[in-house]
């Protein structure tokens, strides 16, 4: 069967929402042929290429907005290329959606759609009614969709689109490659040395991502300055890019991260081997975000057998509360999350009972079926 995947972000663009497409693309590669089809988000990339055994075709985008980089020119390669697949897949929220899926059906081919969550603007008037305008396009793509899915079904059923396509809509979840043996000693590198120095009399909480106001930093901030008030032996160590170029964020926390910048360790953008080595010296792993369909990050943490604080929200919180790997605080509230955080201290050798949840959660032969039923329809 034969795939013409269509998503704006795409390998070598390292977040979760190209990320995940590109561990579905790797788990099922030898009984799916895949070709994405993505934005040249970068002028230097080149227009065609393979990686991975996965075909690659990038096309030039027209104007941006926001993250997003709309191309036009995609959809012309589209209507050149959808004849040749079975299927076409949207890695959703897509700037194309409702062009893509008339152009799907118009060939008489199947529309699947993988939705990682609504999209999710910086507050504002203007971004809430470009929502609403993106959500309706949205709607009527979903409307044309053969198969709509998404990570969880806490998602599923308090995502703004979701719930109005309850037969069509199914919960999967990606296959991670995550939960392999980390328990061999990680090598020895500056990285390694600086955490390993930090941690000789500090409990190491992680926190990781994009630095913008979905993500809820500054909620974590306030909490990070509430323990350092009464727990000096906690330091919070960030791994992600501070500098946004389509937001601010970081810029307007400047003195909020100045007030904690004693127990706050900035590690700037990790590669995947990094990563690694971050995960491995954590002892607890922090997601405070205000909209998070899943978060790979906490799959990341989880697979080094860091226990995860969630906050309470649609889609984030499902792995601890279905592990107990973790706890969970109320959205938006600073207080509370610090309150969780000493409460988590003082819980990580009794998370580790639950691990056994952790790898049934994620079991990767598990989550393969659930793709392939998804794909093949």
């Amino acid at each position: 069967m034969k795939v013409l995947i269509i998503t704006d972000f795409f390998y070598p663009h390292w977040t979760g929402i190209s990320k995940s497409i590109h561990y579905l693309t790797q788990a099922l590669k030898s009984e799916f042929e895949f070709c994405v089809l993505t934005v040249k988000y970068d002028r230097d990339l080149l227009d065609e290429e393979q990686v991975d055994d996965v075909e690659i075709v990038r096309k030039s985008y027209l104007f941006r907005f926001s993250r997003a980089r709309y191309s036009l020119s995609l959809l012309f390669k589209m209507l050149r290329m959808v004849t040749k697949y079975d299927a076409v897949l949207i890695n959703s929220p897509c700037t194309n959606v409702l062009p893509v899926a008339i152009i799907t059906k118009i060939f008489s081919k199947k529309l699947l759609i993988f939705h990682q969550g609504d999209l999710i603007l910086p507050k504002g008037t203007i971004n809430w009614l470009i929502e609403r305008v993106f959500d309706v396009m949205s709607f009527v793509g979903f409307s044309l969709a053969d198969k709509v899915a998404t990570y969880t079904d806490d998602y599923l059923k308090n995502s703004r689109i979701l719930p109005f396509f309850k037969k069509k809509a199914h919960s999967v979840l990606i296959p991670l490659p995550f939960f392999k043996d980390h328990s061999s000693k990680v090598k020895e590198t500056d990285l390694t040395k600086k955490l390993a120095e930090i941690k000789k009399e500090k409990i190491l909480v992680g926190f990781a991502g994009r630095f913008v106001e979905e993500k809820g930093f500054d909620i974590l901030l306030e909490a990070i300055d509430i323990l350092g008030k009464k727990r000096d032996e906690l330091q919070f160590v960030f791994a992600g890019a501070t500098t946004i170029d389509y937001e601010n964020f970081y810029e307007k926390n400047k003195l909020a991260i100045k007030k904690v910048k004693k127990s706050l360790t900035f590690l700037g953008l990790l590669n995947d081997q990094q990563l690694n080595e971050f995960y491995s010296a954590l002892d607890l792993f922090v997601v405070s975000s205000r909209s998070e369909c899943f978060g790979l990050v906490q799959a990341e943490a989880v697979s080094h057998r860091v226990p995860v604080i969630s906050s309470n929200v649609p889609g984030a919180r499902d792995v601890v509360k279905k592990t107990n790997f973790g706890l969970s605080f109320e959205s938006e509230d600073s207080n509370d999350l610090a309150i969780i955080i000493e409460q988590a201290i003082d819980k990580l050798v009794q998370f580790q009972k639950n691990y056994l949840l952790v790898k049934k959660y994620f079991d990767y032969e598990k989550a393969k079926k659930q793709s392939r039923e998804f794909l093949k329809g």
